[in-house]
């Protein structure tokens, strides 16, 4: 589920952005992948987190949240 999840995510924000940004493609695409890379190093931390002091059904039903 997670491997669909993530597809579904990754294809359109990565091969789309080229067509919705013409002039700045380059910065659109930069801040894009930065935006990717900061949020698969923060992400564990911040489950981690969240799973201490909220515990996994409250997490998961947050990140369910957010990610839609």
């Amino acid at each position: 589920m997670c491997a669909i999840g993530n597809g579904l995510l990754f294809s359109p924000s990565s091969l789309y952005l080229d067509q919705w940004f013409v002039r700045k493609k380059g910065l659109a695409l930069g801040v894009m992948w930065a935006a990717k890379s900061i949020t698969g190093v923060a992400l564990p931390f911040v489950a981690a987190s969240s799973l201490v002091h909220f515990g996994s059904s409250t997490t998961l039903r947050a990140w369910a949240v957010i990610t839609v």
